[in-house]
């Protein structure tokens, strides 16, 4: 499994985009003018293609909430499958005052049966690469501006393809409870997965990065007995 931070970094960028989409629009949008919009901005901040296929939408007052059911990351052209991530239903809500004064703190963020898939292509390179993650992490006033206070995943799923070594690995039924302070750290979080058909449970936690740039990580796992 590649580390675990790099699936971190991209699920958190994606999250963080969304928010900013949600600052292009005040008051209440009708979904059917505002989601081309949202995906064009979207798809252009990320690197990649982002739709949203199914129901959309967004209130500012009296405070903000955004829904959207069908989002789809488009993969690289090379991938085995046409997204890097689905997710069927996200519903986020954010704390206003830090709003107006320029940090996004996400109060909620629920994401229903979501599905990443991570690739390790023929020619040695990620699917991620190329996205649009390194410019936001490379900024630690944008970065840190960005609070995930609860973050719940329901019925997840995480697929590592290794096309070089003709391995994949998958967890399934992935349920987490996470809270992230900024994009830099600390994060927080707990849950359960199944994987090779054995439930597991985990909790990890991944400090603030140090003088160094580097980033403490501690993650238990605990496996039924035998």
């Amino acid at each position: 499994m590649p580390r675990f931070r790099t699936l971190l970094l991209l699920a958190l960028t994606l999250l963080a985009l969304l928010v900013a989409g949600l600052l292009a629009a005040p008051g209440f949008v009708d979904w059917r003018a505002a989601k081309p919009r949202l995906e064009a901005e979207l798809s252009h901040t990320l690197g990649r293609a982002v739709a949203l296929d199914g129901d959309f939408s967004l209130h500012f007052l009296p405070r903000p909430w955004l829904m959207a059911e069908g989002v789809r990351v488009a993969n690289r052209p090379e991938g085995s499958e046409p997204e890097l991530l689905r997710v069927a239903r996200l519903e986020m809500r954010l704390a206003l005052w830090p709003l107006l004064s320029g940090n996004f703190e996400v109060e909620s963020l629920r994401l229903q049966r979501p599905v990443l898939l991570l690739e390790r292509l023929a020619d040695d390179r990620g699917n991620w690469d190329g996205m649009a993650t390194r410019e936001l992490m490379s900024s630690p006033s944008r970065a840190g501006a960005i609070s995930l206070s609860n973050v719940e995943v329901f019925d997840g799923e995480l697929v590592w393809r290794d096309h070089l070594a003709g391995r994949e690995e998958r967890l399934r039924g992935l349920d987490a409870q996470v809270s992230v302070d900024s994009l830099l750290g600390p994060v927080s979080g707990t849950g359960r997965f199944s994987y090779q058909g054995q439930p597991t449970t985990f909790d990890l936690a991944v400090a603030a990065p140090d003088r160094h740039a580097r980033h403490a990580l501690r993650l238990e796992l605990l496996f039924p007995d035998a």
